[in-house]
């Protein structure tokens, strides 16, 4: 398969390693410039002289105009398609073409600020994207309302990146440009800085989802960032000084435990609770059912509704933690001055309920779909999602556990019980940890210490698939093909609280999350 990604530059820069030979630099505005490359977009057919104003897009006119393959896609020379913290290589491309996508877009982005009307109007001159709405309005009336509809939600498709076979990249090509060269017609932009000036790249960034809702396709969104040869080298880099701080930081506890293990400065519970022979399951929303965001919602009764009928579900909160563990006075006092986050707080809450009272600890964005086999809660000691395929070169688990997801079979365990002494150790003379996982350093410290750690960690058998493959379908139709979700090995799925996704898309179709709620 013909496969060719072209880099968008207008300055020389580094290369990815790419000896598929994926990888094409592109000199965007080269009718303007020295000659950097030997592909650029001022030969044949080309608008390169309107660089100015189109950026990267007279790049991605030029693709359309002279470029002949089977598949193509476009990137920037400082910002890639980025999979298992590496670039998007041409075997995952080719891969998932042959899969049935047609098209590979950027994970749209959310716009916490308002929606993307509100967005374009804080950094733009709106009267531009009123013009714009106007030209659609009089070639392409059909897409106005995909195009209201999604200017008035929070998700914006960034970049002016796509990878997807030739005839469907010109098709999208045709229909934008149409609509850009028209409304340059119409619009004024002399008193405007030579940012603003950039008004056509700006317009099409909206205009992207607008195409992709009207389109009968598969899409492929994968994450889309600033990479280079040396951030990802300094990623893996990364990992390994946060192991060695993580080390320094627990070396006397790691001292003591070796000789000692009933070392605690954990208090115990002051009013334990007895679950009668029932297996507990724990899950934490520290501000209640009330207040937690439809998604996570969703996310804890399907667990409920799955969990076996030996088993107990608990959600803790900040108004029912007291009945259950006990924190230091000294976490308690970093919490309240906000040098310790709900989040972090949660990391140690699973740790002290795993060691007194032995169970499941479930993060609160998990969804299962179906019910949770029993032989996870009653055979072996301990368990922990184990995932097929490393997702993050840059991860310290190297999929081997989730710190989101543990069951510990009895109490008293030692795992948990360094867990939770770590963290407290570590906040009796620290208030920032190392990283947002340290979690995780802390159980790497663990295995590479202790031999029963590492044989629990190595010996557990709940190993699942692509956990977060349901996430990725949230919000796209519920159909037939999507249905196979339901009923592939994996069973649990990891979602994202912070997922902004819709019940309905523009024309009443229900999706996935729609599904998920009963509609």
């Amino acid at each position: 398969m013909d496969t060719r990604i072209y880099i968008c530059a207008h300055k020389d820069f580094t290369m990815p390693d790419d000896e598929e030979g994926l990888y094409i630099p592109l000199q965007v505005g080269a009718a303007l410039n020295e000659p950097l490359f030997d592909e650029r977009d001022n030969a044949g057919e080309n608008i390169s002289a309107k660089n100015p104003y189109y950026s990267e897009l007279t790049g991605l006119y030029w693709i359309w105009k002279n470029v002949r393959c089977d598949v193509v896609g476009i990137c920037h020379y400082r910002r890639y398609f980025v999979e298992n913290e590496d670039y998007l290589r041409k075997t995952a491309i080719e891969g998932y073409i042959s899969g049935g996508y047609d098209v590979i877009a950027p994970a749209p982005v959310y716009t916490s600020e308002g929606s993307v009307w509100v967005h374009y109007e804080k950094r733009h001159n709106i009267k531009d994207l009123n013009i714009l709405r106007e030209v659609i309005s009089e070639k392409y009336p059909e897409y106005i309302p995909a195009f209201d509809d999604s200017l008035k939600h929070n998700f914006i498709s960034s970049y002016n990146m796509i990878i997807a076979g030739k005839e469907t990249f010109d098709a999208y090509c045709a229909w934008l440009f149409d609509i850009l060269f028209e409304v340059e017609q119409r619009t004024d932009i002399s008193g405007y800085d030579s940012y603003q000036q950039r008004i056509y790249g700006f317009l099409s960034e909206r205009l992207f989802r607008v195409w992709l809702l009207m389109q009968p396709l598969r899409i492929k969104e994968i994450e889309s960032r600033a990479l280079d040869p040396v951030e990802a080298q300094n990623a893996v880099k990364a990992v390994e000084i946060k192991r060695k701080v993580t080390d320094l930081y627990l070396e006397k506890l790691i001292t003591i435990y070796k000789k000692d293990r009933s070392f605690n400065i954990i208090p115990e519970p002051t009013q334990p609770r007895d679950f009668a022979g029932k297996i507990p399951v724990w899950i934490c929303w520290w501000q209640g059912m009330d207040e937690a965001p439809e998604i996570v919602k969703v996310c804890i009764e399907s667990i409920r509704r799955n969990m076996p009928k030996g088993a107990e579900v608990t959600l803790i909160t900040l108004e029912n933690v007291g009945e259950y563990v006990t924190f230091p006075d000294w976490v308690v006092g970093r919490f309240n001055a906000g040098k310790i986050t709900m989040t972090t707080l949660s990391d140690l809450l699973r740790a002290e309920l795993l060691y007194y009272y032995g169970g499941l600890w479930i993060d609160a964005t998990y969804y299962i779909t179906r019910p949770f086999p029993e032989d996870v809660l009653k055979t072996g000691e301990f368990a922990t999602i184990r995932l097929s395929q490393l997702k993050w070169k840059a991860d310290v688990t190297k999929r081997r556990w989730s710190g989101n997801f543990m069951y510990c079979a009895e109490q008293g365990m030692f795992l948990p019980q360094f867990i939770m002494n770590a963290f407290a150790y570590f906040w009796i003379e620290n208030e920032e940890i190392p990283d947002y996982y340290f979690i995780d350093y802390i159980i790497d410290c663990a295995v590479r210490n202790f031999s029963d750690v590492r044989e629990l960690i190595e010996g557990n058998a709940f190993a699942q698939g692509d956990v977060f493959r349901l996430a990725e379908c949230l919000d796209k139709i519920y159909d037939n093909d999507r249905r196979k979700i339901l009923e592939n090995d994996t069973f649990i799925y990891e979602l994202n609280r912070k997922m902004q996704v819709l019940k309905k898309t523009i024309y009443s179709e229900t999706t996935y999350f729609g599904h998920l709620l009963g509609g």
